[in-house]
């Protein structure tokens, strides 16, 4: 299954301890990704990812798409099966 992987987002933030927003946090590069599967089911997911005068874009992108790869992995396996009928009388998804 394809997976079409685009950036929606690529911004500094302040962020909380707790991962969240907040004007009193540290700034960080917020990465965000939006992935579509051939169904165009879609998944939006954000990281972020520590700043560094040192970093590139592709290096921010790398290292959150790093960070994210494991949920887009699940999700694509999960949603396998969506919109698909489960045959009762044979056992089988169609």
């Amino acid at each position: 299954m394809a997976l079409k992987i685009s950036i929606d987002k690529f911004e500094n933030m302040k962020v909380g301890e707790d991962g969240l927003p907040n004007p009193s946090g540290v700034e960080k590069k917020l990465v965000g990704f939006a992935v579509v599967n051939e169904a165009n089911a879609l998944l939006i997911i954000d990281k972020y990812v520590e700043l560094s005068d040192s970093k590139t874009p592709e290096d921010y992108t790398k290292e959150a798409f790093a960070m994210a790869k494991k949920e887009i992995d699940d999700w694509a396996f999960n949603i396998t099966n969506e919109g698909k009928t489960f045959n009762p009388d044979t056992g089988k998804i169609e």
